[in-house]
C-alpha cells in the first residue's frame, strides 16, 4: 500500500504541488485536481497556524482569542466607553414646578455637518426638577465689578435665570427677562444677555444696587449625559432550554457594556466578565466582542451559569462612544433631541470627555500580566494606576498615597482624548478602586487634576533647502506633543498600532489632517517623545532638544514664552495653550 505522497513539512501550495508532481502515480493527474488538492492543503495549514497562534497570548490576533486568554489571568479588556459630562437643559419660563422629565426626553445632539455626523447624548435616569432660587441683598451688589457677591448656591456659567426683587432690581437688569450666568466663584456671578455672551464672558453693566432683596430663579438644570443612542428591547433569539453555551449575535456594533439588559421569561439576567464564579442556577450572561466590533450574547452550560429556559431572549442596550465621541468645544451640544414641551433648549457648559474605543489588543496583552502581578488588588500606588487604566476611559493616571492620612490616596487622571475625566467617570473609577482596596475601606478620592495650558511664543530658523511653509506643521506638532496631556496616549497608540494608529490619534486630538505622506516626520517625533506627566517639570533644554533635533529642517529655535522651568505640582500636568510660531529671517 502506497504511503502519503505529501510530506508532513509541506504546508504551502507550492510545496504540496511539488510533492504531487514528484510522485510517479500522481504527476500525470489533471492540473485542476493538483490545484484543488494543493489549495485545500494550503488553506488547512493556514487555519492550523492561525489556531496555534490564537492559543498563545503573545501571538493571538483576534479580539475574542485575546479576551479569552487574558481572562485566564483574571483580566478583562475595557470595552467601548462613551464621553460623558454635564448638559444644561433649559426650561420653558412658564413651567410649573416640580416637573418630572423622563429619561427618554433627556437627550441632546451636536449640530453635525456634511463632514461630521451629529453626536447624540442621553441621560440614564429621569430627573425631577424643583424650583431653585437664591437671594442677594441689595447692599451686596458690587456696582464697580457688575456682580452679585454673596450667593449661597454655586452657579454654573451658562445657567438660565430670571430676577425679581422685594424692592427694585439693580440698574441694567429687568423683570421677566432671561439672563445667563457667568460664574466668577462659588459665591459670585455676573449676568449676560445671551448664552453666547455668557460663554464669551461679555457681561451686563450694573449701574445701581437696587433696593430690598433680589431673588434669582433658575430655569435650567444640570444632568449627566453619555454619548449614546438607545436601542429598544428586541428578541435576540430563542432558547431551547437544553443547548450548552448558547450564543446569539446582536444586531448592532459599538455596544456599550454598561447599558445592556437581558430578560428571559420576564426575569432580568446579570452580565458577568467570567464564568469562574457563576453557579449552576445563576442567571448570568456574558457579552463577547468580536474583532469587527460586533458582539454575541453567551449563556452558561448548567455548571457555570444557568441554561436559559425555552423562552425568547430579549435584549436592549445603547450604542455609541469611542474616541470620536468626545466634545472639546463648549456650547457644541446645542440641539434638544427630546419631545418634552417643558424643555426648550440645551447646551454643554464644559467639554465632554472619556470616550474611548475598545481596548487595543496589544494594550490588553501588556496590561493583563501587569495586573496579574498586582493580583487584581489595590495595594500599592502602581496597582491603583494599572487598575484605573484597565477600567477604561482614561489614558494617564497618578496615585498619591496617604494624601489624607494613613490608608488614603488622591487619584488624578487624564481622560481619553485629553482633559479631565467627567465627574461620572471619576466617581465610577473611584468606587472601583475602593472595591479593590484592603477591606474595601481605603479612602480613595478621584479628583479633577490641574491641567495647565502653556502658551508658547517661539521662532524657528529653517535650514538651507527647506521652506518654513513645509516645516511649520511639524514645528507646531512638536510643541503640541511636548506639552499635551495626551502625549502618553499618542505614544501608546504608536507602540500598539504603529505610525498609522498614532497619526489617527494625533488627527483626532489636535484636529489635524496628517496622512501617509507625513509618516516619516511624525514617526520621528512620536518615537522620541518624552511626554508630559503629572508633577513632571519641563525644562527649556528638554523643549529645545526635542524640537531642534527631531523636526526635519529646523536649524535652531528661540523661545520667548513660556518662562522656564515650568514647575508642576504632583497633581498638575501641562496642556497646549496658544501657540504663536514664526520664522527667524
Amino acid at each position: 500500500m502506497a504511503g502519503n505522497p505529501i510530506q508532513y513539512t509541506s504546508r504551502t501550495y507550492n510545496s504540496i504541488l511539488a510533492d504531487i508532481n514528484s510522485d510517479p502515480l500522481l504527476k500525470d493527474k489533471p492540473a485542476w485536481w493538483k490545484q484543488c488538492v494543493s489549495g485545500v492543503g494550503d488553506v488547512l495549514s493556514m487555519w492550523n497556524n492561525a489556531g496555534a497562534n490564537n492559543a498563545y497570548l503573545r501571538t493571538s490576533f483576534t479580539r475574542r482569542a485575546v479576551a479569552d486568554l487574558v481572562a485566564l489571568l483574571d483580566y478583562f479588556p475595557a470595552g467601548r466607553s462613551p464621553s460623558s459630562g454635564e448638559i444644561l437643559f433649559y426650561l420653558d419660563r412658564g413651567v410649573s414646578f416640580p416637573v418630572t422629565i423622563s429619561r427618554g426626553d433627556l437627550a441632546a445632539t451636536t449640530q453635525g455637518s456634511l463632514a461630521v455626523s451629529a453626536k447624540r447624548f442621553e441621560a440614564r435616569s429621569q430627573e425631577v426638577v424643583g424650583e431653585v432660587t437664591d437671594t442677594e441683598a441689595a447692599a451686596d451688589v458690587d456696582i464697580a465689578s457688575d456682580k452679585f457677591t454673596n450667593l449661597a448656591r454655586d452657579f454654573l456659567t451658562g445657567e438660565l435665570v430670571r430676577l425679581t426683587s422685594s424692592g427694585t432690581l439693580p440698574g441694567g437688569l429687568a423683570l421677566a427677562t432671561d439672563y445667563w450666568v457667568i460664574r466668577l466663584s462659588a459665591t459670585e456671578i455676573r449676568f449676560a444677555e445671551s448664552l453666547e455672551y455668557a460663554y464669551a464672558g461679555a457681561y451686563i453693566d450694573i449701574t445701581s444696587q437696587g433696593t430690598g432683596t433680589h431673588t434669582i430663579t433658575l430655569f435650567s438644570f444640570r444632568k449627566t449625559v453619555y454619548q449614546q443612542e438607545t436601542v429598544d428591547q428586541y428578541v435576540a433569539g430563542d432558547s431551547d432550554g437544553q443547548s450548552l453555551w448558547l450564543e446569539f449575535a446582536l444586531a448592532h456594533k459599538g455596544i456599550l457594556e454598561a447599558t445592556i439588559a437581558v430578560v428571559v421569561n420576564s426575569e432580568a439576567w446579570t452580565r458577568i466578565d467570567s464564568w469562574v464564579d457563576s453557579l449552576p442556577n445563576d442567571k448570568d450572561f456574558k457579552l463577547v466582542f468580536l474583532s469587527d466590533g460586533s458582539a454575541l450574547l453567551q449563556f452558561g452550560n448548567g455548571t457555570y451559569g444557568k441554561i436559559p429556559e425555552a423562552f425568547s431572549v430579549y435584549v436592549s442596550y445603547a450604542t455609541g462612544g469611542g474616541d470620536d465621541s468626545n466634545v472639546s468645544v463648549v456650547g457644541q451640544v446645542n440641539i434638544y433631541a427630546g419631545t418634552d414641551s417643558d424643555i426648550d433648549g440645551v447646551s454643554n457648559p464644559s467639554v465632554l470627555t472619556g470616550g474611548a474605543d475598545e481596548e487595543n489588543m496589544e494594550v490588553s496583552k501588556r496590561l493583563a500580566p501587569l495586573l496579574l502581578k498586582a493580583r487584581n488588588r489595590f495595594v500599592t500606588s502602581g496597582d491603583g494606576g494599572a487598575l484605573a487604566l484597565g477600567y477604561g476611559g482614561v489614558s494617564l493616571v497618578s496615585v498619591a498615597r496617604n494624601e489624607y492620612g494613613p490608608l488614603s490616596c488622591k487619584v488624578v487622571g487624564v481622560a481619553t482624548g485629553g482633559g479631565n475625566p467627567s465627574s461620572a467617570l471619576r466617581a465610577a473609577i473611584e468606587a472601583y478602586l475602593i472595591d479593590k482596596s484592603i477591606l474595601e475601606s481605603v479612602d480613595t478620592r478621584f479628583l479633577a487634576a490641574t491641567i495647565t495650558p502653556v502658551n508658547v511664543t517661539a521662532a524657528a530658523k529653517v535650514k538651507e533647502g527647506y521652506t518654513y511653509a513645509n516645516v511649520e506643521p511639524y514645528f507646531e506638532l512638536a510643541w503640541q506633543l511636548f506639552l499635551s496631556e495626551s502625549g502618553f496616549e499618542i505614544a501608546t497608540a504608536y507602540e500598539s498600532e504603529g505610525i498609522k494608529g498614532a497619526v489617527e490619534k494625533i488627527n483626532s486630538i489636535f484636529s489635524a489632517s496628517f496622512d501617509a505622506a507625513d509618516y516619516t516626520q511624525v514617526e520621528r517625533l512620536v518615537a522620541n517623545l518624552d511626554s508630559a506627566d503629572f508633577g513632571k517639570d519641563r525644562q527649556e533644554s528638554d523643549a529645545l532638544g526635542y524640537v531642534d533635533v527631531f523636526v526635519f529642517g529646523v536649524d535652531y529655535t528661540t523661545i520667548t514664552v513660556p518662562s522656564f522651568p515650568i514647575v508642576l505640582a504632583v497633581d498638575e500636568i501641562t496642556a497646549v495653550g496658544t501657540l504663536t510660531l514664526s520664522e527667524i529671517p
